[in-house]
């Protein structure tokens, strides 16, 4: 199956095809697309977020939707669906007025519902077998996270939503449960042994990592208390320590035998660490604040367990500063890409850019300049090695080359 994520900047030649340079200098070659390709071979093909892509693509859609064969723009063609061609779409619910989609008529729409809590269970104790004595206090807290933020808590139950108490920006759904048994699983897999009951120990461990994954988006405030509140009391923790966390809570960082530890979270650091952490400070000239070291702790967490981290806060708030404590202090190499709206793809994943026969010269010039200081005398091509250098701009160079050359001028070849 062909999976083709579609958004405002999709064009339709990236779906039906295009000429592209050849071979040959001067040659043009027709390239298919992707949506022409899978068409051809008869492979299924899901379009993501078709409701966002512009109208010219969902046009040139409209034959193959409604069964005739898909016209090519510019090649005078049509490609036939080969035997065992699927095209499917997706739509991403949202809370207010929906995006219109082009030609909603030609499709055959299904509404995919979440599936009800017993489904939950059966999914997420297929998943972490081992830990099913988790699965209802995750699905619990899941539950009362929901009814805070005002989302259906997809249990079919027609009662009106509570108002609401906080406000994540986004839903929160089983992908938030699945990523807490995963960090469960990562993290603490040797304080649980399967079968048995949960221990205070575990208990404030989950109740830890469902708080930055429930409530780690919330600012501060009576929101974001009162969802740790419920999951507290989903996790049998006390509140007095769940607010203790939140507000008091120092993680101690230390770096010793391979091993950065932050926390309730150690992480596999680089050799080059140790001698960073010359003085006991690993993180250099980062202030070790309560407040930063609980920060320092939820994005090591995340790097643990692989998951990419957002950022959201003011200008001077540390978002970058964290970062870069961290990575120093597990002697990870940072690498700190600056985005714009000019910014594109081929910024992060590369491509082919022109380049300037001079900048490729560049890495030769040290060593020519060595080469050259030592055959020829110094004082008598001075000027010339001056220019070789410093290379002097293209219409300086035209004007001195066009000059007669001074009589006394001694250059490389002369001397």
């Amino acid at each position: 199956m062909v999976v083709l994520h579609l958004d405002n900047a999709t064009d339709s030649k990236a779906l039906l095809g295009s000429y592209v340079c050849g071979d040959t200098p001067g040659e043009f070659r027709w390239q298919p697309g992707a949506l022409a390709q899978a068409l051809s071979a008869g492979r299924w093909v899901l379009l993501e977020d078709v409701d966002a892509a512009p109208a010219d693509v969902m046009t040139s859609l409209v034959p193959l939707l409604e069964g005739r064969p898909l016209a090519v723009p510019g090649r005078g063609e049509s490609l036939a669906p080969a035997p065992g061609f699927a095209l499917f779409g997706s739509v991403t619910s949202r809370v207010g007025a929906p995006r219109e989609l082009a030609s909603p008529g030609l499709w055959a729409r299904v509404q995919m519902t979440p599936p009800p809590a017993s489904e939950l269970a059966a999914i997420l104790g297929g998943l972490y077998p081992h830990d099913a004595a988790l699965v209802g206090a995750m699905l619990a807290s899941l539950s009362a996270a929901r009814r805070l933020c005002g989302q259906s808590s997809g249990e079919g139950s027609d009662a009106p939503a509570p108002p609401r108490a906080a406000s994540p920006g986004r839903e929160l759904t089983l992908r938030d449960v699945v990523k807490w048994g995963h960090r469960m699983r990562t993290l603490h897999g040797g304080c649980m042994q399967p079968g048995a009951p949960l221990t205070p120990l575990v208990r404030e461990l989950a109740f830890m990592e469902g708080a930055d994954l429930l409530a780690g988006m919330l600012p501060c405030g009576a929101g974001r208390d009162a969802l740790l509140g419920a999951l507290a009391d989903a996790w049998e923790v006390p509140r007095e320590r769940a607010q203790h966390y939140d507000a008091l809570h120092k993680p101690a960082l230390a770096l010793a035998a391979g091993a950065l530890s932050v926390g309730r979270v150690a992480l596999s650091v680089h050799s080059a660490a140790s001698a960073a952490a010359a003085g006991g400070a690993p993180t250099g000239g980062f202030a070790l604040t309560g407040h930063a070291c609980r920060q320092l702790e939820r994005l090591a967490a995340a790097v643990a367990c692989t998951e990419p981290v957002l950022l959201v806060g003011e200008t001077g708030a540390g978002k970058t500063a964290a970062v870069q404590a961290l990575a120093r202090a597990a002697g990870a190499r940072l690498v700190v890409v600056n985005m714009s709206t000019q910014s594109d793809s081929a910024d992060l994943v590369g491509g082919f850019k022109p380049r300037e026969p001079g900048t490729l010269c560049l890495p030769l010039a040290a060593t020519f300049a060595a080469l050259f200081s030592e055959t020829f005398p110094r004082d008598a091509n001075a000027e010339f090695a001056a220019r070789v250098v410093r290379p002097q701009p293209s219409a300086a160079l035209l004007s001195r080359a066009r000059a007669p050359s001074p009589p006394t001028t001694t250059n490389a070849c002369g001397a």
